[in-house]
């Protein structure tokens, strides 16, 4: 999962932001991201490297625009409540907030969130 942005530079938030995190469960009950399989063992999970975004081109019919991919070291996540229809039988969605004080991008045209940080609140069932 890859976030695309024209900001120019990370936002902080100034309160607890509600978001939301599709996470696939294993074999043995356990949790993981579904895109790099990373383990989620505790309530907060946190983008381990510092990656400056990437920037990159899109050729559009119209016009040529300049983008920032956001990739990795950040946890990336949803604004808005994915729809259970269009998960697959192993994932679950998971309400979560990005923290007061914590770095983050932001892509409008998706309602998505990268974040460094976020913490679980509860499975939404």
């Amino acid at each position: 999962m890859c976030l695309r942005t024209i900001e120019t530079k990370e936002r902080i938030a100034e309160s607890d932001i509600v978001c939301y995190k599709i996470l696939r469960m294993r074999y043995d009950g356990r949790f993981v991201t579904p895109v790099v399989g990373k383990k989620v063992s505790n309530k907060v999970l946190c983008g381990k490297r510092l990656f400056k975004p990437s920037f990159f081109s899109i050729k559009d019919i119209k016009n040529f625009s300049n983008f920032k991919e956001i990739r990795r070291g950040y946890i990336h996540c949803h604004a808005l409540k994915p729809d259970p229809r269009y998960l697959l039988s192993r994932e679950r969605v998971f309400k979560c907030t990005i923290p007061k004080g914590t770095r983050y991008w932001y892509d409008d045209n998706y309602c998505e969130y990268a974040a460094r940080k976020i913490r679980f609140v509860e499975e939404i069932p």
